[in-house]
This record gives structure tokens, sequence and C-alpha cells, in this order.
């Protein structure tokens, strides 16, 4: 049986490359914000379709990777309840200088500390 040869620029791993790039991503998502790893992702998708007949789109490629992986992470983030006292403070819904008053009812018995 004779070896199969395969194309100029195949490989066997595509995968492991993109979650490569993916992990990085991640792990460099808390240098920068959000609108910032869109705007990387949407020019290296332009950027790979440009190239991508040149046979010169795997940088742009691992890029969005990279990208996807930073946005996916910045998602995951929660962020404050719109309702919490410090989004209400932090949007002016509540005047902060003036004395806050809050009612409620305990529902639980209170934590031990």
């Amino acid at each position: 049986m004779q070896p199969t040869t395969e194309p100029k620029g195949f490989n066997k791993n595509p995968l492991f490359y993109a979650f490569t790039a993916f992990a990085i991503g991640i792990a460099l998502a808390e240098l920068s914000v959000l609108t910032v790893w869109l705007i990387v992702s949407a020019a290296a998708v332009v950027a790979t379709l440009l190239l991508s007949k040149r046979n010169l789109s795997g940088v742009p490629l691992l890029t969005v990777f990279i990208a996807l992986g930073a946005v996916s992470y910045q998602l995951s983030i929660p962020g404050p309840m719109a309702n919490s006292l410090s989004a209400l403070l932090d949007s002016g819904r509540i005047p902060s200088d003036q004395p806050l008053e809050i009612e409620g009812r305990v529902l639980g018995s209170p934590q031990q500390a």
C-alpha cells in the first residue's frame, strides 16, 4: 500500500491550533474590554475573507479564535444586578449625598460569621 500524500499546507490537527488560540484569548481577556475584542474579531474575519484565496488566511483565522475566546470570557462575567444598591447608586437613581433608609423582611435565619 502506498502512503498517501497530503496537499501542501495540509494540517492533520487544525482544531488543536483553534483551541489553543481560543485558550490564549481567554487568558488575555482581562487585559482589555469587550469592545476592543469585538473590533479585533471583526477585522480578523475581514482579513481572513480577503486572504482566503491566497492561502494566507491562517494568521487572521487564529486571531479570530483568540478574539472569540476573549469575547466569550468577557460575556461570561456577571455584571451587577440592575436592582442592586450599587447599581442604583451608580446610575443616580438614588442620590448618594443623602441618607438612605431600607425597609424589608428577613426571610431566613442570620448567617453565622
